[in-house]
């Protein structure tokens, strides 16, 4: 009955299927007059034989492929691309996502072929040299200087190369290199580049597509001073195009939307903003018809990179304002692309991937789009604040530098005296000692601790790991809520900090002190220098800045302390040298002797322990000194009646 029922159903059909000896299947279907037309023939094996139809359409490859509008296929696995006429104008898409997050666009000339013929077989020297193209990327590579980063793996791979599209997405480095014996040779150098902080620095090099912008120099070069083969009758559309969209009053071109535009798809032209040669078409023409332009619109377009603008300064010399809002740029990165137009003041480029990252954050939007752009006085139609700018004249002569700066004599002596006592109590051979500091800051004191990377000596560095999660860099923390946190804020919680770091000796004799700001109401100084960290027995830089309040009695409180921690320079290791580290048994030793001196003195003094250790620690636990500091003080009547033992 099934049998039947299908052979009634192709009967009844307007079409036949015919199988021949060799296996050949050929469709054929019925004329109300009779006869057949439209006939097509193929094999198992989906091998396009002949086809009359005005379809047309051919495919390769192992596996077969996959169908798109306009008659061509997409093999999935091995072989070429097929390509083949039809009468539907395919739209531009956007192909796979790369792995480091880049939309690639097909190539130009695939477009074209796929909408006006071209052969089924796949391309083999462009096969080849896809297959020569390896991308390299560098997880959080970004924080890296890009000349440090390249010669770095230049030198461990010892090899030569030229990168091609460098370029950040998120926290990784991304680029291009061609040759196998060169990927071989950077694959090598992986997790043998030591970075400024001691780390290994680890990438990958793997097979890929040639990059987006794969036109070596000397294309460039030439493609800026030539356009496509375009026949006189589509310039003149093109000119009639731009005519229609230039505002004489605004000296203004809007480009906006192209690829809708009636009138470039009745001539049959392929008008999209990421196409190099028909942009380099239109700018053309632009330079030779409006050189003055001062206003350009390309929003609406779907770019994603901005390899058709780089010859854009040179073609539209007075632009002032670009509108690139409304697209599909995802990388900062690309703006340097069109850094080279100098009077460019106002940009657009709201509504991009990248740019609504920074919808809550607008003060680091602004941060990154002038450190590509650092003249643009109007971002996304608001007016930015001026940059401030120090720059010094021709003839302005910079005066000797000084190893230490102050202009108050007094207020030298009186911070000398207490940096000293401060560090006697710092210094302590037990961390929670530190606790004594309390008297030195303000209940409102405010503390941060950042890491110096940039600066390392020819010997060999320690690493900064431990400090690293404690550390308020704002070049690498980008979330609010943990830089808040990294602040410590009450004099309780400063101190509790300091408590949490690492037991130091700081060399009293490498101090460079300066002292910029003194006022009745304010009191700033800074000290660079080196200490010691017990712990590891290394040296380590320091700088710190105070910010002090005065206080009752001619006393000062901080109420500000920034510390920044590095490792020392060249000259700074072969000046200071490092002790043997005191063994366990001496600290107990000389904590226990400590305690005993605490005890004595309160017994002779009649002060409470408390006291008697902030005196002796004061005096650098020298007995006879805190015992002749106490006398004068109580002689004065400077010691309050809850210091005694009651």
């Amino acid at each position: 009955m099934a049998f039947r029922g299908f052979k009634k159903a192709i009967n009844d059909a307007n079409f036949s299927v015919n199988i021949s000896s060799n296996g050949t299947r050929s469709i054929e279907r019925r004329l109300s007059e009779g006869g057949f037309e439209n006939r097509r023939c193929y094999t198992d094996g989906f091998e396009n034989k002949s086809n009359t139809s005005s379809y047309r359409g051919s495919g390769s490859g192992n596996n077969g492929g996959r169908w798109k509008r306009g008659g061509s296929f997409n093999n999935r696995n091995g072989g070429g691309r097929g390509y083949g006429k039809g009468n539907f104008k395919p739209k531009h898409r956007f192909v796979d996502d790369d792995d480091d997050g880049d939309a690639r666009m097909r190539d130009e000339e695939h477009l074209h072929r796929s909408n006006y013929g071209g052969s089924g077989f796949g391309n083999k020297e462009r096969d080849r040299d896809e297959s020569d193209w390896f991308k390299v990327v560098v997880p959080e590579g970004k924080k890296h200087n890009r000349d440090w980063l390249l010669n770095k793996i230049k030198q461990i791979a010892k090899v030569s190369f030229e990168e091609v599209d460098y370029h950040t997405f998120k926290d990784n480095i991304v680029f291009f290199l061609k040759g196998q014996m060169i990927a071989d040779a950077v694959q090598s150098a992986s997790n043998i580049v030591t970075t400024k902080d001691g780390s290994k620095l680890f990438f990958t090099v793997r097979p890929s597509r040639p990059p987006n912008n794969n036109i070596n120099k000397d294309e460039k070069k030439s493609s800026s001073n030539t356009s496509v083969e375009t026949s006189p009758e589509k310039l003149e559309v093109l000119k009639t195009f731009l005519g229609n969209r230039y505002d004489v009053k605004l000296v203004k071109l809007d480009l906006s939307n192209i690829s809708s535009e009636k009138i470039l798809f009745e001539n049959r032209i392929e008008g999209h903003a990421g196409n190099f040669k028909f942009m380099n078409t239109i700018f053309t023409i632009i330079n030779s018809i409006c050189p003055q332009l001062k206003s350009l619109d390309l929003s609406h377009n779907g770019i994603t990179r901005l390899n058709t603008l780089e010859f854009l300064a040179d073609k539209c010399p007075e632009l002032e304002e670009l509108n690139l809002s409304r697209n599909q740029i995802r990388f900062s990165g690309e703006l340097t692309k069109i850094a080279s137009n100098k009077k460019l003041k106002r940009l657009f480029l709201n509504d991009n991937p990248f740019s609504d990252n920074y919808k809550s954050d607008n003060v680091a939007y602004i941060a990154e789009i002038r450190s590509k752009l650092p003249d643009i006085e109007e971002l996304d139609g608001v007016v930015l604040p001026k940059t401030i700018k120090c720059d010094l004249l021709s003839e302005s002569v910079i005066p000797e530098s000084k190893p230490a700066y102050t202009e108050n004599q007094d207020a030298l002596k009186l911070i000398a005296t207490f940096l000293e006592n401060y560090y006697k109590i710092y210094d302590s051979s037990d961390a929670s000692y530190r606790q004594h500091l309390l008297g030195a800051y303000h209940n409102d004191a405010v503390f941060s601790m950042s890491l110096n990377t940039g600066i390392s000596s020819s010997s060999k560095s320690h690493s900064l790991n431990d400090y690293v999660k404690i550390s308020r860099n704002l070049r690498r923390i980008r979330e609010r809520n943990i830089r808040h946190q990294l602040i410590k804020q009450s004099k309780l919680a400063v101190v509790a900090f300091l408590t949490e770091l690492p037991t130091t000796t700081h060399k009293l004799d490498s101090f460079v002190l300066d002292i910029p700001v003194v006022t009745p109401s304010c009191l700033v100084f800074t000290i660079h220098g080196v200490f010691l960290e017990k712990k590891l027995n290394i040296l380590r830089g320091f700088s710190r800045v105070f910010v002090s309040v005065p206080e009752t009695n001619s006393q000062f409180l901080i109420i500000n302390d920034e510390l920044h921690i590095r490792n020392i320079t060249d000259a700074q290791l072969a000046k200071f040298e490092i002790k043997p580290i005191e063994t366990k048994e001496q600290e107990l030793l000389s904590e226990t002797k400590q305690q005993e001196l605490i005890k004595q003195f309160s017994l002779h003094s009649k002060m409470n322990l408390k006291w008697s250790c902030d005196c002796l620690v004061s005096n650098g636990w020298n007995f006879e000194q805190a015992a002749t500091k106490f006398t004068e003080l109580n002689n004065l009547g400077k010691i309050p009646p809850e210091a005694f033992v009651i």
